[in-house]
């Protein structure tokens, strides 16, 4: 424990009938360790989670298994189902649908006009909010970079 403690540049001191007080040594591996944390504590709202949803299924030609897509979320199945519940009303608008085949999984299906128009639609209002912390982590499955090119 003292040796993570020295390599991420803080130390835990103890003092007696007040608790204990964290002393900073050195403030860069500090920062690098805060940065390192918030990474990977990085939990997506509903919202987030749906845009990651859509993205991902969007990507994928391939059948899609529930399982996998908790894995790329860090929730709960029901979670997952409440969401595709609103990933498939926001997909109706464009004509698309959320096939479900069962011991496949899902995939969204539908016209190849109507797929490119949504695709393109939901990238292009991902560009204008840049905020988007869930494109470069393990939401993204690499294309986006060719795909920000294009648009």
């Amino acid at each position: 424990m003292n040796r993570f403690k020295e390599k991420n540049g803080f130390s835990i001191k103890l003092i007696r009938n007040r608790g204990y007080v964290l002393e900073v040594t050195d403030e860069t591996l500090m920062n690098n360790y805060l940065i390192d944390i918030e990474r990977s504590a990085n939990i997506l709202s509903s919202d987030q989670r749906i845009e990651a949803l859509l993205f991902y299924l969007l990507q994928s030609d391939m059948y899609t298994k529930i399982a996998e897509l908790q894995c790329l979320t860090d929730v709960s199945r029901s979670t997952i189902t409440s969401d595709l519940k609103k990933v498939e009303e926001i997909i109706e608008g464009f004509d698309l649908v959320l096939e479900r085949k069962p011991h496949y999984g899902l995939k969204i299906t539908g016209n190849e006009t109507n797929y490119r128009n949504y695709f393109q639609n939901m990238l292009y209002t991902l560009r204008c909010l840049s905020n988007r912390s869930w494109l470069t982590g393990k939401y993204s499955t690499n294309l986006i970079q060719p795909i920000w090119k294009t648009i």
